[in-house]
């Protein structure tokens, strides 16, 4: 058996003989061509589509920046547009009022006239229908029943001034309405006349209604007279009427020597603005009062519009970094240096402006306290 099995594995693993080489190598050279491994034809791939899709990236990255640029241009002449369109409403709104208030002024000089000429005219209103000609008997006959049925009802004198004077109060409230549109419009130069005195005077009553309106102070303030030894009531006028000129006369009076002005601290209002505290000594009353710089702005404007000589100069706006520490330290010593220097200035101290700006900031001071009083308490004591 043993012998059986390695004569059929010899017969199995049997190489079979060569006897030439050139068929093999024909038939090499004719169907062969170079392997190309898998791997060699994936990284192909790969490269090509690696190259496309940034093709395709940056592309796609260059339409989205043209894209973005042209909303922003389209988006910055829209909203210039509107503002432009916003702005010339309100002009063509206010000079609607201004067209208004002089034709009502008109109106008013009219009834005016046609009164005054009705009083001196001797004879009475409803008589004049018989100065008329009439056309026909019948006419003639109308207006005489008519002017007896006049006198039959009597009427008493006062009732043409009634009726005018109605007109005339109609009027002057229309004409008021107007006028506080106007200053809410910030149209005070197309108002002011030529007259110095009158310019002055509106100069400061539109001061007094934007420091009223735009509440510099805050909106919840206790005004409280310390007054030691005796309490008095706090009054003041409201708003309207200060700024249609009905306040209660009060003596211009310049302010004494011994007088001063400081800014004393500071503090910012819920993250958007800063708040100045104010000292002011003023006739042996010394006072504390809240501020802005807008505020503030507003009154070297107007000084700069009534006052002839050079103001000293104004700290400049500052639109972002408002809140740094730093920058308001350096802003409140500007304007410390700034309030105290107007204050010295006599011309500055005796307008009407800056007396106004006093009287204001006393009426809307939180903590107020009179020295005289304090030293007759003490002298008591």
């Amino acid at each position: 058996m043993k012998k059986k099995c390695n004569q059929v594995r010899q017969h199995s693993f049997q190489i079979p003989k060569i006897t030439s080489l050139q068929p093999l190598f024909n038939t090499y050279t004719e169907s062969h061509t170079e392997p190309t491994t898998p791997n060699k034809v994936d990284m192909r791939s790969k490269q090509e589509q690696i190259k496309l899709e940034l093709e395709q990236r940056n592309k796609y990255l260059e339409q989205i920046i043209s894209l973005k640029q042209q909303r922003y241009k389209h988006n910055r002449k829209e909203l210039l547009y509107h503002k432009l369109q916003n702005i010339e409403q309100q002009l063509f709104k206010w000079n609607q009022t201004r067209n208004n208030i002089e034709f009502i002024k008109k109106a008013k000089q009219q009834y005016l006239c046609e009164y005054y000429n009705s009083q001196q005219s001797s004879k009475p209103f409803q008589a004049r229908q018989t100065q008329y000609k009439n056309s026909s008997v019948h006419d003639f006959q109308q207006t005489k029943s008519k002017i007896r049925d006049t006198y039959s009802q009597p009427r008493k004198q006062s009732y043409f001034n009634i009726q005018y004077q109605k007109k005339i109060n109609e009027i002057e409230n229309r004409v008021n309405v107007m006028q506080r549109k106007l200053k809410f419009g910030n149209l005070d130069q197309q108002i002011i006349p030529n007259d110095q005195f009158l310019h002055q005077l509106i100069l400061s009553q539109i001061f007094i209604f934007k420091q009223n309106c735009k509440s510099i102070l805050p909106t919840k303030m206790m005004s409280v007279h310390l007054h030691v030894g005796q309490s008095q009531p706090h009054t003041s006028e409201a708003p309207v009427l200060q700024f249609l000129g009905k306040s209660k006369k009060r003596k211009r009076r310049s302010l004494e020597t011994s007088d001063w002005i400081s800014l004393h601290d500071h503090k910012i209002k819920g993250n958007s603005y800063t708040q100045y505290l104010i000292r002011l000594k003023v006739d042996n009353v010394v006072w504390s009062f809240w501020t802005r710089y807008s505020m503030l702005s507003e009154l070297h404007q107007t000084l700069g519009e009534v006052i002839k000589s050079q103001l000293p100069e104004f700290p400049q706006k500052r639109l972002f970094g408002n809140l740094n520490q730093n920058f308001i330290q350096t802003r409140k010593q500007q304007l410390d240096i700034y309030l105290q220097a107007i204050f010295k200035d006599s011309q500055v101290r005796d307008s009407k402006v800056f007396q106004d700006f006093i009287y204001n900031s006393k009426q809307k001071a939180f903590k107020k306290a009179d020295l005289d009083s304090l030293h007759r308490f003490k002298l008591d004591v």
